[in-house]
């Protein structure tokens, strides 16, 4: 990707993060917040990652505010049906609190998208990658492990399916296969099964794991167990070793 073209790309994230702010203000339904935020912070932190070198304390503070963000929507969500908020259960000032930190929350990270526009632009940086790197990747999942010892299974599912995701956007790249910024997990899964990239049998489990982080992405926590986002996470992170993003595809899963 270009210089302008990669500039162009982080001020339509910088806009869109201001949106979600103004969403979140404006009576929101926590459920499609929750489904919103995680769209965005995967496409910022794929950007970011262009930008930065692997482990760049900039992208490092992304993932850390992705963080504060998921557990305050999840804090939100739970005490509303259907996504809204009960206002006899939560009380106002309550609410109040953790909608005011989740909008500094997304703030911070529009200032972190801004000193990665602010490198492209000034040519800061030569080395423009490709994608997430294995390190990375591991390193939102060494996050996800820590807060799934804390009891949130419910971030550490979204991370986990971020994670998935991401893997499969980037061999699908590596492989050639055209895909749009909108194509959903499901799609790109399909994709790469047609390359034989896959299994028959590593598409099922890959299947239990995607309905795992679309459940979690539309706030159904209920639909799974801090024993499966467990087990999610475990496999998450030996099929990114054994299948890096890189395309450097080693053996099959069993």
């Amino acid at each position: 990707m270009d210089v302008e073209k990669q500039r162009s790309k982080i001020e339509e994230f910088i806009k869109r993060g201001d949106e979600l702010k103004v969403q979140i203000l404006n009576s929101p339904s926590w459920e499609k917040i929750a489904s919103d935020y995680q769209k965005w912070n995967l496409a910022c932190i794929q950007i970011l990652t262009d930008v930065y070198e692997k482990g760049a304390d900039y992208t490092e503070e992304f993932i850390n505010d992705k963080v504060k963000g998921e557990i305050i929507i999840k804090n939100l969500t739970i005490f509303g049906s259907s996504g809204r908020i009960t206002k006899a259960i939560l009380p106002f000032r309550t609410r109040h609190r953790d909608v005011k930190e989740l909008c500094h929350v997304i703030s911070h990270q529009i200032g972190t998208l801004d000193a990665a526009k602010n490198a492209v632009s000034n040519e800061y940086l030569t080395n423009i990658r490709a994608g997430l790197s294995v390190e990375v990747l591991e390193s939102i999942l060494d996050k996800a492990e820590t807060l799934l010892k804390e009891g949130l299974k419910d971030p550490v599912a979204i991370l986990a399916y971020s994670v998935l995701e991401c893997s499969f956007r980037r061999m699908c790249e590596a492989k050639g296969i055209d895909y749009s910024e909108k194509e959903s997990i499901s799609s790109l899964i399909l994709n790469l099964k047609d390359e034989g990239v896959f299994k028959d049998e590593e598409l099922k489990r890959i299947q239990v794991f995607v309905d795992i982080g679309n459940a979690a992405v539309h706030a159904k926590f209920y639909a799974y167990t801090s024993k499966d986002i467990k087990e999610m996470l475990e496999w998450t992170r030996n099929f990114v070793k054994k299948k890096p993003p890189s395309g450097d595809f080693i053996e099959s899963l069993n």
